[in-house]
């Protein structure tokens, strides 16, 4: 499917880019997707959701962000500086102005109203942005496999007392040099290749990242801030998850301080693609339900 390279800059002026699919008649709505650890702006998610979204009028932003790839050079619209991040340094906290960006690229662009949609890790970059920001165009969030990053990261290692030694290695590396790489370990694949910081990002509780989706530890308390919409759906077979779906969506609906609703993808892994097929008829009907619109509408 055909989209147009465009360019953006960050709120902060690092140039990003990004897939920009849009339909014929342009109704002022577009959902704005956010990758996960190390995902691209190109892929089979924003593909399919593309596919489905056009149809009903609405535009798809597929973002690059900071944490794209694994390490990335970024500029910025000024020309006197580069930075230095992708997956494995870059700062979870800056995706807020990635994603304030693509929204004010698509305001420009005359799109509106728009339905976030994070996937694995943009899940949390979704929720940490729509925490901190009362955006009133954003109308809805999607999180597409929302999985707790902490407890994953704990359960890789098998052991509490392991991996308390290997957050205490990770501080005392950061503290010399934050992009300093974490020395070889039984590390996650998305984890091969990590700064200090990163790893920290996810592991240390003190840090926001790890607490937004840590389903084991009281509330969820980013999460609760958010008053739109939410559409949260999960595959039954997600090999990232710690708990079982079923038990993680009882605790999104349990702190959720919105109209909530979720998806179960039985046999699906973390893509959601089962048998080929990625659930992106059921996304965009519950967008468009979020918009007040119908199915086939010419509004």
């Amino acid at each position: 499917m055909l989209a147009d390279i465009v360019s953006f800059k960050a709120s902060d002026g690092l140039v990003l880019y990004g897939a920009l699919y849009e339909p014929q008649a342009k109704k002022g709505s577009a959902l704005l997707y956010v990758s996960g650890l190390g995902g691209s702006f190109y892929g089979s998610t924003a593909e399919a959701l593309a596919k489905a979204s056009v149809k009903e009028g609405i535009a798809l932003f597929s973002m690059q962000h900071r944490g794209s790839y694994i390490i990335e050079s970024f500029g910025y619209a000024t020309g006197s500086k580069e930075l230095i991040a992708g997956s494995a340094m870059e700062r979870f906290e800056d995706s807020e102005k990635d994603i304030r960006g693509a929204i004010m690229f698509l305001e420009s662009r005359g799109y509106r109203h728009i339905i976030l949609v994070g996937k694995s890790t943009g899940c949390q970059k979704a929720v940490y942005y729509l925490s901190r920001n009362r955006d009133s165009r954003v109308r809805g969030l999607v999180l597409l496999s929302p999985v707790d990053d902490r407890n994953f990261d704990l359960r890789n290692y098998r052991s509490k007392t392991v991996f308390a030694a290997r957050v205490a290695l990770a501080k005392r590396i950061a503290r010399k040099n934050p992009n300093a790489l974490m020395p070889p370990g039984k590390m996650s694949y998305d984890q091969r290749i990590i700064s200090a910081s990163r790893f920290l990002s996810t592991s240390d509780k003190s840090r926001p990242e790890g607490n937004i989706f840590d389903y084991k530890s009281g509330k969820l308390v980013e999460f609760s801030k958010i008053k739109a919409p939410v559409l949260a759906i999960f595959g039954s077979a997600d090999e990232y998850m710690v708990i079982k779906p079923i038990e993680a969506i009882r605790v999104l609906m349990r702190d959720s301080s919105s109209q909530f609703s979720y998806l179960m993808v039985n046999g699906a892994g973390h893509s959601l693609f089962r048998n080929n097929r990625f659930p992106s008829g059921k996304i965009i009907r519950w967008a468009l339900a979020t918009l007040g619109r119908s199915p086939g509408s010419r509004r």
